[in-house]
């Protein structure tokens, strides 16, 4: 099928654009010339009036953008419209920039108002990958104007351009006049689909799929918005997205990905050669040494930042570059340890996975673009371990490092007799565990002093250590100490903090210690403060949408016991009684005590999680026990002292921070 178009090119910022008409594969479809009044679904401030998406797989893409912004506040954003591209292997061709005003399409199209610039949002991600935005501005836009954007991105990926299909949002969280999606392939393999996502929430009107053996096209109107879902299992796509793809087998796919794998799997060079030299030297006879010494090396030693142009976007640089770099991307690090692994006679070989969806690749048409990041499989003394050289927090051995748990892989082998995607599962027993207690001592005045002792181990030690490392030991000073101030009120006296980072077992230990002068609020003769459960409030926090038709997430696995110890002076006396709550839960096991001897109260919170997920039949009942859950996680302990200087003492804090309240309020003056 043709494809060209004409078009005057258009140089600016050191970059290029072209304006033209529309390349030959598209069938244009007009807006409407109004909106319908009796569609009048919630828009917010938001609606789209046309979304025309088609493509030519190897060929280009092409795009008609209505929308329509009701009110100024959403105009701010609206009138602003970017396209992203790279120029290394693709044209942007604009066709149309027009606005509807008094019934009639205005051409707004103006150089002077596109600027070329360089996409720097990537280096947040660590990452560059050479892609060049095209900044639209509108002028003279008013309000309830529809504006209308029509370009096309022409030109392949050279690695991709007869590998690949594509995917397309079926519905938004704005609603949306017409939908329109239409792929067109010229190569001779049959086009395929499939439909995912918000399957209870969305069904595929009568009629509006049309399907030949190299055209597959989309046609529909008036689909009312989907609200964005929060907390959704990992195998769950936010909204429902159609996928189109060559037909092909997984096989296919490994096969090709292989390819690209080879050339640096097969470099050998001194450098390389040495450093297995050193690591065998390091662990000597011990096998399992060298595969965490080159794991260690691959995550510590070179750290991560992805140059992506041109083939890099999908072929590992060699091995010997990445070394001399000392930085690469998930392909490059993961090329790295493979050939180390390799080198000592390992069974090793890069896999491709989703850290996205995960699970839910597995029903995915086979498809290059089910994945998005690179770890290793090693096959070692009869079992399989995944192993991710990007994680470079990790500690612990084979077994008690964390489990980089995403769903399904790709392993990249050239041959194979298991070809496919393989579901990944951890050697032993998952372990993520939180352990705390925390020690209130409190004196005859009421001033209270704070003793806590935290344990993370396996994944969320992992966690700690990674955020210890990026934060630095001031900064997370800070964060610990600005917590429990907020909780408890001022500080005063020397605080203290301290981490001891034991890797070799995967965890973390911490040791802190506060001084509180008004943590008691005094009222009819007693002393109360409120306390919660962090690990329970955080993991158990409900959703933003309860009612829902998709399931939920869950954080697992994951285990907690917090324990909160108060101290009272002689004359001190607890209100609390000694009671036990237990929620038995399918989905987790939350146990709550209160236990008074003389002076001392012991109040334990443990928390088990058991699922991945909770199924959206199974809702009610959970959000239920959850609820009774939080509502149990945040609880009060009273107490009354006979002491009435203490007494004496709190009341007056109290005042005073009243006094200091309203000084607040009145600007600082008394």
């Amino acid at each position: 099928m043709a494809s060209a178009c004409t078009a005057e090119v258009i140089k600016k910022d050191g970059y290029q654009f072209e304006r033209g008409s529309e390349p030959a594969f598209v069938s244009k479809h007009a807006p409407k010339a109004q909106w319908p009044k009796d569609f009048q679904a919630e828009t917010g401030s938001y609606r789209i009036w046309l979304d025309d998406s088609q493509v030519q797989l190897g060929v280009g893409e092409y795009s008609d953008y209505v929308y329509e912004a009701t009110n100024t506040e959403a105009l701010k954003d609206a009138a602003n419209f970017s396209i992203s591209f790279a120029p290394s292997w693709q044209r942007l061709i604009i066709h149309e920039l027009s606005t509807l005003r008094a019934g009639r399409w205005e051409d707004r199209f103006s150089a002077d108002s596109i600027t070329l610039s360089r996409r720097e949002t990537g280096f947040e991600s660590l990452s560059y990958d050479g892609q060049v935005s095209a900044l639209i501005v509108f002028k003279d836009v008013k309000p309830s104007e529809p504006i209308r954007v029509r370009y096309s991105l022409m030109g392949a990926h050279p690695l991709l351009k007869d590998r690949v299909g594509t995917r397309h949002s079926l519905v938004w969280s704005q609603p949306i006049l017409e939908r329109h999606i239409r792929v067109v392939n010229s190569l001779p393999q049959t086009l395929r689909y499939r439909i995912y996502g918000r399957e209870r929430e969305f069904t595929l009107p009568p009629n509006a799929l049309k399907i030949t053996p190299n055209e597959i096209s989309v046609a529909l109107e008036r689909l009312e918005p989907l609200r964005y879902l929060d907390q959704l299992p990992a195998r769950s796509a936010a909204f429902p997205m159609l996928q189109i793809t060559p037909t092909q087998d997984w096989q296919t796919v490994q096969t090709t990905a292989a390819a690209w794998f080879a050339p640096a799997l097969a470099q050998k060079n001194p450098e390389l050669d040495a450093l297995v030299t050193k690591l065998k030297q390091q662990s000597g006879a011990d096998q399992e040494a060298y595969i965490v010494a080159a794991l260690r090396l691959a995550q510590d030693q070179i750290r991560y930042f992805a140059v992506l142009f041109g083939q890099s976007t999908h072929k590992p640089h060699l091995p010997a570059l990445v070394l001399e770099r000392a930085y690469g991307d998930c392909k490059d690090k993961a090329s790295l340890l493979t050939a180390l692994l390799r080198a000592n006679g390992f069974d090793a070989a890069p896999a491709l996975v989703n850290a996205t969806r995960q699970l839910g690749i597995k029903q995915d048409l086979p498809d290059l673009t089910s994945f998005d990041h690179a770890i290793v499989e090693l096959r070692f003394a009869g079992k399989r371990y995944w192993l991710d050289p990007t994680m470079s927090s990790q500690g612990g051995d084979l077994h008690t490092q964390a489990f980089p748990d995403y769903g399904f892989a790709l392993p990249l082998r050239e041959s194979d007799a298991a070809f496919g995607l393989h579901k990944m599962t951890p050697i032993k027993a998952r372990i993520n565990q939180l352990e705390t207690t925390e020690r209130f001592q409190v004196d005859g005045k009421g001033q209270t002093i704070l003793q806590a002792k935290t344990q993370w181990q396996g994944e969320i030690a992992e966690q700690i250590r990674a955020q210890f490392s990026g934060m630095g030991e001031r900064k997370m000073r800070e964060n610990y100490g600005s917590y429990y101030t907020q909780l408890f009120g001022k500080q005063t006296g020397t605080n203290m903090l301290e981490f001891r980072d034991l890797r070799d077992k995967n965890r973390v230990d911490s040791k802190e210690s506060y001084q509180f002068t008004n943590m008691w609020t005094p009222r009819n003769g007693s002393f109360y403060s409120d306390f919660f459960s962090q690990s329970i409030t955080s993991t158990l926090k409900m959703p933003a949408l309860i009612e829902r038709q998709e399931g939920l997430f869950l954080r697992y696995p994951y285990s907690s016991e917090e324990i909160v110890i108060v101290e009272l002076p002689e004359s001190g006396q607890f209100f609390t009684q000694n009671e036990e709550t237990v929620i038995d839960d399918p989905a987790f096991l939350m146990r709550q005590s209160f236990k008074i001897k003389g002076q001392t109260l012991e109040v334990r919170n443990t928390l088990e999680m058991r699922k991945t997920e909770v199924q959206v039949e199974k809702l009610e009942l959970h959000f239920a026990n959850r609820k009774r859950a939080l509502d149990a996680a945040s609880f009060r302990i009273i107490w009354k002292s006979g002491d009435s200087e203490a007494k004496d003492a709190n009341q007056r804090s109290t005042e005073q921070r009243y006094r200091d309240l309203l000084k607040k309020l009145r600007g600082g003056n008394r």
